[in-house]
């Protein structure tokens, strides 16, 4: 066995029981903050408190991701994704929760259950997999690794479905440096400007980020 193989095999361990011990962490510490948003839900609006959300994960596969509900309605299209902040649909309590990021609190059962990852690339929309594979063959190899809840492309400053295909592009671009240089130290520094986004002032995050090498989109 190969020395590259056998420290994959290594991370790949780590990271897996990492995203155990942390998801699990994670689901009791804030199953509070999960029954306060459901109970908000329920009054505010008729239908499912938590939707399932059709993602493309790794090596192109169909994962059902769970998000609580933003919208008025418990559907998405095959190219719009729900929940987006300038759908008309978006609900006030929806709002709130796109805007601080909770919407996809549930997904971290998508981690415990090892279809998703703490740190990862975002699942794709299957219109964003089909335009890569049509239009960017050459960045298709970022399905190589499963996508996570807070990926590398985020922490360099993207978030949500890209408006455009150089925007995409971009967001790959970001994306593919996380697939060539993935190490359980990087994850930590992904996790690192999870936890500080948002909280954080821009030119704090900006700061960290250079002293964490963290190259600008």
């Amino acid at each position: 066995m190969s020395r590259r193989l056998t420290d994959d095999t290594a991370y790949l361990v780590a990271k897996r029981a990492f995203d155990i011990a942390i998801g699990a962490g994670f689901l009791f510490a804030l199953s509070p903050n999960f029954l306060v948003l459901a109970v908000f839900i329920r009054l505010t609006t008729d239908g499912p408190i938590v939707v399932i959300a059709k993602r493309r994960g790794y090596k192109g596969n169909t994962i059902r991701l769970l998000r609580f509900r933003t919208t008025t309605a418990a559907e998405e299209g095959p190219t719009l994704a729900e929940g987006r902040h300038h759908d008309l649909r978006v609900t006030p309590v929806g709002r709130f929760m796109l805007r601080l990021s909770l919407d996809g609190l549930p997904q971290v059962l998508n981690v415990l259950s090892g279809e998703m990852s703490l740190v990862g690339p975002r699942p794709l929309l299957s219109s964003e997999l089909e335009l890569i594979d049509k239009e960017l063959p050459s960045l298709s190899r970022r399905k190589n690794v499963k996508p996570g809840l807070y990926g590398w492309a985020m922490a360099n400053g993207f978030g949500g479905e890209p408006a455009t295909l150089e925007e995409l592009k971009s967001e790959l671009e970001q994306d593919l440096y996380y697939v060539d240089n993935r190490s359980f130290l990087l994850d930590l520094k992904v996790l690192l400007l999870a936890s500080l986004q948002g909280l954080a002032h821009k030119n704090l995050l900006m700061a960290i980020r250079r002293i964490l090498t963290l190259p600008k989109p």
